[in-house]
């Protein structure tokens, strides 16, 4: 683990280490519940995570930040029917929730309901157009539409998650697999396997330089068009 990720991690424990004198207070609010949850849920203690949350709601079932969380929790756990009950819960106490709508449209675009999932980052970009959670959403849309950008969309913000020694990691082995896939080739003096796959990296080198700023082009133009719609 490198020394940033160690430093989020203390800032975590000691964050979590405030949250529990509030839990502890003689009458601990949903909200503290709800903040210790999401504390839990950085942590990669999910299960904790469930309890606090279950207590927020316990104290009061309408928390629509309590039920938006845990739905994100179940969406990530896979359980997409439960994630998509607690979600429009929380959209039933408060229709003008953005958050509850971003966490409905994530669980619509898991069970491929892309059209309903455009429709709830819509509703969030009305609202406000520099929303970040909509604006992510909104790209996590226009990923599933298109294959082909959307790949490399899906493939970035897999590479995000972890520390850099992952990534470099990953990208470390994938050029040697190739490279040491491609001087076989040759050696066997497979010529054309050699010449596909000397393509195909070099194929994947130009995507993954070109595709960023070809999808964010998309992403624009699609906003730009949601924008001039008259019931934005």
């Amino acid at each position: 683990m490198c020394s940033s990720d160690l430093t989020a991690e203390r800032k975590l424990e000691d964050a979590w280490a405030h949250c529990l004198i509030a839990l502890q207070a003689a009458a601990p609010t949903p909200d503290a519940f709800v903040l210790g949850a999401q504390i839990r849920d950085l942590l990669d203690d999910r299960a904790h995570a469930r309890e606090l949350l279950r207590e927020a709601l316990a104290l009061d079932a309408a928390h629509t930040a309590a039920l938006t969380q845990f739905s994100h929790l179940e969406r990530r756990s896979g359980a997409y029917d439960e994630a998509a009950r607690l979600a429009q819960l929380a959209l039933e106490a408060d229709p003008g929730y953005r958050p509850a709508h971003i966490a409905a449209g994530y669980v619509d675009l898991a069970r491929g309901d892309v059209a309903s999932a455009e429709q709830h980052a819509k509703f969030v970009l009305h609202g406000d157009s520099n929303d970040r959670a909509g604006l992510e959403l909104w790209a996590a849309v226009q990923a599933r539409r298109s294959r082909v950008l959307g790949t490399w969309w899906r493939w970035n913000t897999w590479m995000c998650v972890g520390e850099d020694r992952r990534r470099l990691a990953i990208l470390m082995a994938g050029y040697l697999i190739a490279q040491i896939a491609i001087i076989i080739s040759d050696e066997l003096d497979l010529t054309r396997l050699t010449l596909v796959l000397s393509l195909g990296w070099l194929g994947f080198c130009a995507y993954t330089w070109f595709a960023p700023a070809l999808f964010q082009r998309m992403v624009a133009r699609s906003l730009e068009a949601v924008r001039l719609d008259p019931d934005f």
